[in-house]
């Protein structure tokens, strides 16, 4: 049949059918790409719009918390020592006191070898100068004055807690208190291995307690469980 002065074959009919059919194929597919594009658009952007979001709220809420403080930036506190401090401070200087008095009672009595050290059941295993005594009261009194110096910059000491102007004080009392403690009980348990070395010596006893080492290492790391627990209450 004769159209625009020529005659179409049966072929260019197919042809002219097929590339109808990929035309119209073609472009769903690509209003389909076009529409997935656009939603994937739209819930990207929804998507960095909820991220911003959060990240603007945790800054918000970041920065309503206290800052932490560096150690040089903590505040120098000027904290009256409290009546427990008072307390472990008069027994500390108490027991150098009677360490002191102890070893001027019985120096002149000491044979010249005493127990320089005790094994695990008490008992002496070791023998030496009675110097070694006296070296054990510088030891004490050394102690005692390194601690209670220490005691006076608490806004120098090591926090596993951040330090903030609001909760200096707090921990800085707590701090102090331990040290303090820490003091105290050091100081008795050098006078009494002193005072149990001279009895040992003069024949009046066979050594330490067999309670000794338990009972000082669960009152030392009791107290510092104690302080650690305490000092993570406070915020």
């Amino acid at each position: 049949m004769p159209y625009g002065g020529y005659k179409m074959s049966g072929f260019g009919v197919e042809s002219g059918m097929a590339a109808f059919e990929f035309y119209s194929l073609s472009k769903s597919v690509l209003n389909s790409i076009h529409e997935d594009y656009s939603h994937c658009r739209v819930l990207t952007s929804n998507r960095f719009a909820k991220i911003m979001n959060s990240s603007r709220n945790l800054a918000t809420r970041s920065s309503a918390y206290p800052a932490r403080l560096k150690t040089d930036e903590r505040p120098k506190l000027d904290l009256p020592p409290s009546r427990f401090e008072q307390i472990l401070e008069f027994f500390s200087g108490l027991g150098v006191l009677a360490f002191g008095l102890m070893m001027l009672q019985f120096w002149f009595s000491l044979p010249e070898k005493i127990p320089t050290h005790f094994g695990a059941t008490g008992e002496p295993d070791g023998w030496g100068s009675k110097y070694m005594l006296l070296a054990l009261f510088l030891l004490a009194v050394v102690l005692y004055i390194g601690l209670t110096i220490l005691r006076r910059y608490p806004h120098k000491y090591n926090y596993l807690w951040p330090i903030t102007a609001q909760n200096a004080a707090a921990h800085y009392r707590l701090a102090r208190q331990l040290v303090g403690f820490l003091k105290c009980t050091m100081v008795w348990m050098f006078a009494y291995i002193a005072w149990q070395t001279i009895q040992t010596a003069l024949g009046n006893a066979t050594g330490l307690s067999l309670a000794f080492l338990p009972f000082v290492l669960v009152l030392d790391f009791g107290t510092i469980i104690f302080y650690l627990i305490k000092a993570s209450l406070i915020r």
